[in-house]
């Protein structure tokens, strides 16, 4: 079968100074967009090739070497400057949220797929009036945080300054990052992003005031946009709800609809009562229809990324009704951001490829480039 003709308009990109070669974006007639890269002299001119017939190195316009997989340009010395040149990532965050992945993974000359597999949206909640009475508030992600204010506190004509005597924790530094932009600062932040390592710093009932080691992030360290382990994105039940004890220090934990038992529990065990706050949920998306055409054709995607476990059960949900009942086969390696992620990845059925460490975007990043970079394996 002979390959359709892949087409390239070149345009000098962002300063015009620049020196080339540049990355531009090619559609091929019947496939994905892919990165191109070219020299300076082709701006302004179209490009036709065939998949695997290679330009001719060294003629005027001409890059020096071809990828006669794809039948695209290729300019290997700026494989270092863009290790994942060719490969398309198909990014399954929500799309309000994707926006940071794609950025770091096109950043690095990747074409991202955006296929988001959930949807956040709001619910009818109060925040209690006493807040003051609780001894800690914890919040999971950043949507909690931003929801939590915006409905809850400002919906009753309230600020920051309802929360004046409570402990706060959070999980991840993209929950700490969002909660210090309504000036609230976070006094516990785990070194690892799940609620296990939260309960593992959090201190016992009877000292409740003193909590462990924050982790070395802190309130505003680097880390994802989005927390991986947020309990809302990471179960398949409803949490317990309240668990309360008259006499113990009390707990409020804003999260989603449906989450994880793990926090809850253990803080219980600990012997605080334990309050939960749903302030929104998570519901399957919709592909695009020029998703699921990618989708549907084999090869066409080099890697999935899942940044929470919502977001894996939204894809085995969303996708497989899209492809007729079924999941890409072959499936694309999967990228994880984390432990939670990868057990769901697990439990559905799906290979994990590789995990990301430190379990944040930055991290899922790395793992993608060291996954599908030029030292890891030539391009398909």
């Amino acid at each position: 079968m002979t390959e359709p003709p892949v087409k390239v308009e070149v345009e000098a990109p962002g300063d015009p100074r620049q020196p080339g070669p540049w990355a531009v974006h090619a559609r091929r007639l019947h496939d994905l967009g892919r990165t191109v890269v070219v020299r300076r002299a082709h701006a302004g001119r179209e490009l036709t090739g065939r998949a695997g017939t290679p330009g001719t190195p060294g003629t005027p316009g001409t890059p020096d070497t071809t990828d006669d997989s794809h039948g695209l340009l290729v300019d290997d010395a700026l494989l270092g400057r863009w290790p994942l040149y060719g490969r398309v990532i198909a990014v399954t965050r929500s799309s309000d949220q994707a926006s940071e992945l794609v950025r770091a993974l096109t950043g690095l000359g990747a074409s991202t797929l955006v296929v988001p597999t959930i949807v956040v949206s709001d619910i009818d909640f109060v925040v209690p009036a006493d807040l003051a009475e609780y001894a800690w508030i914890i919040f999971t992600s950043p949507n909690g945080v931003e929801r939590f204010f915006s409905i809850g506190l400002e919906g009753q004509g309230r600020d920051a300054r309802a929360l004046a005597g409570c402990r706060i924790a959070v999980i991840g530094p993209g929950t700490a990052r969002a909660l210090a932009r309504h000036g609230v600062g976070a006094d516990l932040v785990p070194e690892r992003f799940v609620a296990e390592a939260l309960l593992a710093a959090f201190p016992p009932a009877q000292s409740a005031g003193t909590p462990g080691p924050t982790g070395p992030t802190g309130p505003t360290g680097a880390g994802g946009p989005e927390d991986p382990t947020d309990p809302a994105d990471t179960a398949d039940t409803a949490g317990p709800g309240d668990t309360a004890d008259p006499g113990a220090p009390r707990v409020l934990i804003a999260r989603a609809l449906v989450a994880r038992d793990v926090l809850p529990e253990g803080l219980a065990r600990l012997g605080y009562s334990v309050e939960v706050l749903p302030v929104y949920q998570t519901t399957a998306a919709r592909p695009s229809p020029e998703a699921v055409e990618a989708l549907s054709s084999t090869g066409a995607v080099d890697a999935v990324t899942f940044t929470s476990a919502s977001t894996v059960t939204g894809w085995c949900q969303v996708v497989a009704t899209a492809l007729g009942g079924s999941l890409p086969s072959p499936h694309p390696p999967i990228v994880t951001i984390g432990p939670i992620t990868s057990t769901a990845a697990r439990h559905a059925g799906l290979t994990v490829a590789v995990e990301a460490d430190p379990h944040t975007i930055p991290g899922v990043v790395a793992a993608a480039v060291g996954l599908l970079g030029p030292r890891a394996r030539p391009l398909r």
